[in-house]
């Protein structure tokens, strides 16, 4: 583990190997300098039990909400809709497991709600006393959001909006069937990839910065470090991992 401490004096936990393109830690020089090995209990949570779950897409989410709620038994939420309405304000259940409940904060319990928008800073830390942000390298994230996309357009439901918006594009051939727009893609990924994780860096609360490759190569002690964070440092990862393995997953670019 490394901690740094940024320029703004707000505390940074990464993990994995840090080779972000947005902000150089050379580029932070207060930073730099307070680079150190501790042993900070980062799973002190006392000062609120919210936490956000900041990730581009396809950056391994559903994978950390799924061990979170393995681990723990409680269900993990969203900031838009793609489960019932929690009964916290602004916010959805993520699926409907009826293995696992809400959170009772009233009780201790903590949360954790995923977004993959930039979250305002101004809703921290009311809203979000901590942020677990996953990063996965851009180039790699690409290739896992047209997979994504290839999958999603041969469903064939009348119900999927990308086969209105994309007809008969085989997204794995784009780049050499249409090289033009394909670089305009690419072009426009690195530049909101680039802008989330700049955004993402500077929340006003303590943060862990995880990395997918991370996740892949240590699995158990990634996930043993957000929990820690996030208030469930006794949580039961080799449970979790065992009912809930990665799937389908492949590095193209960087291991970063």
């Amino acid at each position: 583990m490394k901690y740094h401490q940024s320029c703004n004096r707000i505390e940074y936990f990464v993990f994995g190997d840090w080779g972000g393109p947005f902000v150089e830690w050379s580029l932070l020089p207060a930073a730099k300098k307070q680079e150190k090995k501790t042993e900070t209990n980062f799973g002190d949570y006392r000062g609120g039990c919210t936490s956000l779950l900041s990730t581009f897409p396809n950056s391994g989410t559903s994978w950390t909400q799924a061990i979170f709620s393995g681990a723990t038994g409680l269900l993990t939420e969203a900031i838009y809709a793609e489960g019932p309405k929690s009964k916290y304000s602004n916010t959805f259940i993520h699926g409907n497991d009826n293995r696992f409940q809400l959170p009772n904060i009233t009780t201790g319990d903590c949360r954790l709600v995923k977004s993959h928008n930039r979250v305002s800073y101004k809703v921290m830390p009311r809203d979000y006393q901590r942020a677990v942000v996953l990063y996965r390298d851009p180039n790699d994230n690409m290739e896992a959001n047209l997979r994504y996309l290839t999958k999603e357009s041969l469903k064939k439901s009348l119900n999927n909006r990308l086969i209105e918006y994309c007809p008969g594009v085989d997204f794995l051939r784009w780049e050499k069937d249409d090289p033009k727009s394909y670089m305009t893609f690419a072009k426009m990924h690195t530049i909101s990839h680039t802008r989330f994780y700049c955004h993402a860096q500077k929340y006003p609360v303590p943060s862990i910065f995880v990395t997918y490759a991370h996740l892949l190569n240590d699995p158990m002690v990634a996930f043993q470090n957000i929990l820690m964070f996030v208030g469930y440092p006794n949580a039961n990862v080799t449970k979790a991992l065992i009912e809930n393995p990665m799937k389908n997953n492949s590095i193209v670019g960087s291991l970063a």
